[in-house]
Order: C-alpha cells, then sequence, then structure tokens
C-alpha cells in the first residue's frame, strides 16, 4: 500500500484549498501512479486538512475537493481505495494529523498492510515523519536534496519520474 499526501504531492498546493474547480495534478503524477498499479499497488491518500479547523473551508469543500483528485486520477485508470483527512487546526492537538500517526494507523489496519509492504510519499517533513513513527519506508518530493532532520530511512525524489522509480526499487527489495 502506498499512502500520499494529497497537496503539493498530487495536486498544485493551494493553501487552505476549498475549491474543487482549482484543482490540478502535478506533471507525471497520474501516468507514474498509473505505473506503478501494474504493480499491484494499492493507493490512498491521507492528508491534514486545517482549512477546516480554521474555517477557512468546510468538510464538504474538502470532500468536493477529494472527490476532484479521484477524479482526475481515474483519467489515468488509477484507483483511489480510501481517502482520509484530518481536519483539525494545529493548536487542536489531535492524534490524527500528521506527524501523529493516527490516520496510518486507520489505514494499516483497514487494509491489512504489512509494514514492509506499506510507504509514504509526500512533499513534507511531516509526511516523512509520519511515515517514521507508523515504521514504513518513505519518500520525499522535494527539490531540495539536503534537508535538515530527516529521518535517514527517507529517500529524496525530485519529479514523479523520479518517485516511481524508487517506489519499484524499494518495495521490490
Amino acid at each position: 500500500m502506498i499512502i500520499l499526501d494529497r497537496d503539493g504531492t498530487l495536486i498544485k498546493s493551494i493553501p487552505y484549498l476549498h475549491d474543487s474547480s482549482l484543482v490540478e495534478l502535478l506533471p507525471g503524477a497520474g501516468d507514474n501512479l498509473r505505473f506503478l498499479s501494474n504493480y499491484g499497488f494499492t493507493f490512498v491518500i491521507a492528508t491534514n486538512q486545517s482549512a477546516v479547523g480554521r474555517n477557512f473551508a468546510t468538510i464538504s469543500e474538502v470532500e468536493s475537493t477529494n472527490l476532484r483528485v479521484i477524479q482526475l486520477l481515474s483519467e489515468f485508470e488509477v484507483r483511489i481505495e480510501k481517502v482520509i483527512f484530518c481536519p483539525h487546526a494545529p493548536s487542536m492537538y489531535c492524534l490524527c494529523r500528521k506527524p501523529k500517526p493516527g490516520m496510518g494507523i486507520e489505514l494499516i489496519k483497514q487494509f491489512k498492510s504489512k509494514k514492509k509492504n506499506t510507504m509514504v510519499i509526500g512533499d513534507q517533513i511531516t509526511d516523512i515523519e509520519f511515515a517514521s513513527a507508523l515504521g514504513v519506508k518513505s519518500i520525499l518530493f522535494s527539490n531540495q536534496p539536503h534537508i535538515k532532520g530527516l529521518p535517514i530511512t527517507a529517500e529524496i525524489c525530485s519529479s514523479w519520474d523520479e518517485i516511481s522509480q524508487t517506489v519499484i526499487r524499494l518495495m521490490t527489495l
């Protein structure tokens, strides 16, 4: 199972996105996820959506945005099995907001995924810390090769083409 972050990983990052018409896949995301689906990977999304807790977006707007992401990826024959999100603002100190492992624990349990067969791909250090808290492999999607505080288990990739090749290398060992 591959746990994907949403904003900045799958789609263009727009702070507090609440308008699904603004959703735009990042270059290569659809094609490379389709490529990875040929290897039998299950894709899920775990995303922090503090816009809800900050009253910048409603649950309905976040769900509409998530549906748009699913629709755009389906045009590449990519199936997202589940989207889970944390609606809380950072000040709420919940157990689901990444880097806390709550969303990941729920996904691993629901899909009966073994940790060795689970990976997180995200564009923020919190995504990598989330993977570390879960005890799974991770890829940081970034153009910055020297990031302080990066867990040694994380790989850094600067494009979706690089991500797909790294997933194959790491997950078929």
